[in-house]
């Protein structure tokens, strides 16, 4: 069953923010307190589109995320069509997750001494 949090709560080990739409594990996990019941019963439409299956790869945003994706990493409003958002995208590529990251810590790494 899919739901969509009315408020904060916590369901499967994790805080739901309100808004946050997750599927239930259990239809007998559903709390009217806190939780409303969004999109079809069936478990074969993952996107609520009211097809078996979908119209969409699981996670694959759609045409009008990525305009909006494209706009928010542009700053630009001209971008109309899914094609421009895409060619955008393409030419952003992944953001590289090794920048952030600490270099490796070993025994041979140098450690200064600091004075007060």
């Amino acid at each position: 069953m899919k739901v969509r949090a009315t408020q904060r709560g916590y369901y499967g080990g994790m805080i739901r923010e309100e808004g946050a739409k997750f599927s239930l594990a259990q239809p007998e996990d559903f709390s009217k307190s806190w939780m409303e019941k969004t999109g079809s019963a069936d478990p074969l439409d993952h996107d609520d589109d009211g097809k078996k299956g979908g119209s969409l790869p699981a996670g694959k945003p759609t045409a009008a995320e990525r305009i909006a994706l494209a706009k928010e990493l542009t700053g630009r409003d001209d971008i109309k069509t899914a094609k421009e958002a895409d060619a955008i995208l393409a030419a952003a590529g992944d953001p590289d997750p090794a920048i952030d990251e600490p270099a490796p810590f070993s025994d041979d790494t140098p450690i200064e001494a600091v004075e007060d």
